[in-house]
């Protein structure tokens, strides 16, 4: 199956999740499609700490145990530095991280072997921070494409956080807004965030041009926007 059909069926499974506990299984799902073992979700945390051993959503021990040594989860490795202040999703591998003579000490993961991981940074308007981490024991040769997949389905996993608990306050109200958005939707509006047209998008993704521009209508009609502009403000965060 092709990345861009794994990344479509994990966005159309979380949109559909009723609970958190079949919106765990579907991003674990979406993990393992993208080659990955295990996965740590964090959002819209105060601080670093907090962000790394009070995870949303997590396949690692840190809720179970409690195995997150507060004292040593303090951001010394270069890639929970990452998680919680970087922009951009990353993709690393053991080798390419060799040049700063540090081991990956992902605190919950003190005795496993990690020989490759993706990571999407997730801050939000007020400064928040939040992050995905994926890892994987397994294989190194992830294409570089997989790390915008990676975006993908996080931004779909807060969406659908985000409708799924919208009282809690726990999620923001630009990601509630975007919950009201379907897959199609997303797909489209991540491409307009790229800076492509509606005649682009609907070439990327076989639609007519008409098709698209409707889309894009409905967009900004839900998210209660005029301008494509708004619309990938909310879309990303800034």
């Amino acid at each position: 199956m092709s990345l861009i059909a794994v990344t479509a069926n994990a966005v159309g499974s979380i949109s559909r999740a009723e609970s958190r506990s079949e919106l765990s299984q579907a991003l674990n799902d979406a993990v393992v499609g993208l080659g990955f073992q295990t996965f740590s979700l964090a959002y819209q945390r105060p601080h670093a700490l907090e962000a790394v051993t009070a995870p949303y959503l997590t396949t690692w021990p840190c809720e179970k145990d409690g195995a997150c040594d507060p004292a040593s989860a303090r951001i010394r490795d270069p890639l929970l530095d990452y998680a919680v202040t970087g922009v951009k999703p990353l993709i690393w591998r053991s080798g390419s991280w060799k040049s700063l003579n540090r081991k990956v000490r992902f605190p919950c993961l003190r005795g496993s072997e990690a020989r490759a991981g993706l990571i999407v940074p997730l801050p939000d308007q007020r400064g928040r921070i939040g992050a995905i981490t994926m890892l994987s024991a397994q294989r190194e040769d992830y294409p570089e494409d997989i790390a915008e997949a990676g975006r993908i389905v996080a931004l779909a996993v807060l969406v659908r956080a985000g409708s799924l608990a919208p009282a809690v306050g726990a999620v923001s109200p630009a990601l509630a807004s975007l919950a009201q958005l379907s897959p199609r939707q997303i797909e489209i509006l991540d491409w307009i965030a790229h800076g492509k047209s509606n005649s682009e998008i609907a070439l990327i993704l076989g639609l007519s041009r008409r098709n698209v521009t409707y889309h894009v209508s409905e967009i900004l009609k839900k998210l209660d926007v005029t301008s494509r502009t708004q619309a990938v403000g909310i879309y990303t965060g800034r």
